[in-house]
Formats: structure tokens, C-alpha cells, sequence
């Protein structure tokens, strides 16, 4: 019950998040003083919400959880332990599985598609792959201005 109840919250969170991310001001409410625990339990049950899906469309995340013996994040009251679940890695996942498998459904997206390489201690990591519609927010932070562009550098 308390799986159905943090996914349903997660749910509302999206439903109320999507109009206030148009509006710096409506923004700004999330971060109201005061609000620290919400805000810290609201992250919680996104990431939780967040956790599952991959699970159940993601088979290269779904065989890496099984191959953990991992079986499902503890409960202390409503808040979801994420702490529970196994840390994917370069080595323990992303050369473990091929690209299909780390996409929703097991199939790299035709169309439509974001790809990020990023370069982590000097060595190039494997393609990051995105659904447009799944990195909103990613796009959003790649269109802000770095301090050297601010400055004029």
C-alpha cells in the first residue's frame, strides 16, 4: 500500500511541477522557506517513482537489479529508502549491457533523440541517450549562460 500511495504522490508532484516550471515566479514557491522536509520527502518519492519505471521498462536495469539479488526498496513509514537500492557504474553496468538494452523498451529511439558523451577523468563514456520528451529539464540547463559567457568570456 505504501508502494501505491509514494507512486500516486510522485504522480500528483509531476501534475502540479509541469505548469509552475513555466513561471520563474510560480517557480519560486517550491523553494518557500520552511518547506525543507516536503521538499527533501517530494524528491524521495520521485526518484522512487522514478526507480520503478526504469524497472519495469528497462531490461538492461531490470537484469542488473536481479544480478544484485536485489528485490525491493524498505519502507520507513512512507518514505521510500533509495538508499536500498544498487549504484549503477561504467563498469557494472554500462559495458555489461549493450545500448538497446539500457533503453525504455530494450530499443534505442529512431527519432527524436538527444546524445550526450560525456568525458568523466579524461577517458570518454559510452553515448547517454535520450528521448526528447525525457530530458526537458536537461535541455532547459544546456540553454542557460555560463559565468565565462555572463562575463563576456
Amino acid at each position: 500500500m505504501r508502494h501505491l500511495f509514494v507512486l500516486f504522490y510522485a504522480w500528483l508532484l509531476e501534475l502540479y511541477r509541469k505548469p509552475l516550471m513555466h513561471s520563474d515566479r510560480a517557480m519560486a514557491l517550491i523553494f518557500l522557506p520552511g518547506f525543507n522536509r516536503l521538499r527533501l520527502y517530494n524528491a524521495k518519492a520521485r526518484a522512487y517513482a522514478e526507480f520503478i519505471k526504469a524497472k519495469r521498462r528497462v531490461p538492461a536495469y531490470r537484469a542488473f537489479l536481479e544480478a544484485n539479488g536485489f528485490k525491493r526498496v524498505r519502507f520507513n513509514g512512507l518514505v521510500p529508502n533509495m538508499q536500498d537500492v544498487p549504484i549503477t557504474d561504467k563498469d557494472n553496468y554500462v559495458k555489461i549491457y549493450s545500448m538497446d538494452q539500457r533503453c525504455v523498451g530494450g530499443k534505442m529511439p529512431i527519432k527524436n533523440v538527444i546524445i550526450d558523451e560525456s568525458v568523466i577523468r579524461g577517458e570518454s563514456s559510452p553515448l547517454l541517450v535520450y528521448a526528447n520528451n525525457e530530458a526537458p529539464t536537461m535541455l532547459q540547463a544546456k540553454e542557460l549562460p555560463t559565468k565565462d559567457k555572463q562575463a563576456g568570456g
